[in-house]
Order: structure tokens, then C-alpha cells, then sequence
């Protein structure tokens, strides 16, 4: 399969300038193995933490350590019910870049990238 890449020009090279500080941090926040699989599972709708917890198995104050690293960054939100906390994606361009990868890597076998 070849992938036909066109050449940026300079207008869309000074954009990419501009938000590749943000485009880095986003990357580092999903970097994280448990972070991306959250991330994957939030995808499909809002979560509480004790089922991302199951999902990622992790205890409950890992999960909920991840989970504020990626409220911090604004990727995803909480809604309080009672006690209980919900969790869903709040950043469109989080969510873009996280179905490309949940999209891309779904069906392939460990451990193969391409």
C-alpha cells in the first residue's frame, strides 16, 4: 500500500508551527499505554471510573491519577451523578486523533505497526 503525501506549503507550514507545541503535548498525554486504552474506551461513550479501571486493570487510584492528567490537559471532562463520577471526551481534536489510532491499530496483531 503506498500513501501519497503532498508537500505542505509555507502558509500551512507556518500553522503547523503554530500549534505544534500543543500537537507535542497532546501526544506526550496519549504516549501512555493505560492513557491510550482510556482514551479508546471513552471513545465509545461516557465511562465511570471503576469501569475504566476494569477495562485498563488498574485500582481505582491509578486509573483516577490518569484520568486527572487528561482532565488537566481539557481532553476529557467529568459529570458528577451523586457519588458517582462520569467521564466522556471533551476535545474534538482529542477525539479525531484518538479514532484515527483506535482505528488504525484495532485489528492488527501485537506487535505489528504497519
Amino acid at each position: 500500500m503506498t500513501v501519497s503525501i503532498s508537500t505542505p506549503d509555507a502558509a500551512a507550514l507556518a500553522g503547523l508551527e503554530a500549534s505544534a507545541v500543543s500537537a507535542a503535548h497532546m501526544m506526550r498525554l496519549f504516549a501512555n499505554e493505560q492513557r491510550l486504552i482510556l482514551m479508546c474506551r471513552l471513545m465509545e461513550g461516557e465511562c465511570t471510573v471503576g469501569e475504566l479501571a476494569e477495562v485498563v486493570g488498574l485500582s481505582l487510584s491509578a486509573c483516577s491519577q490518569h484520568l486527572a492528567r487528561l482532565r488537566e490537559a481539557g481532553v476529557i471532562a467529568p459529570r458528577r451523578d451523586a457519588q458517582t463520577i462520569h467521564y466522556s471526551i471533551a476535545d474534538p481534536a482529542a477525539a479525531r486523533v484518538i479514532t484515527l489510532l483506535c482505528d488504525f491499530y484495532r485489528d492488527k496483531p501485537k506487535g505489528l505497526t504497519a
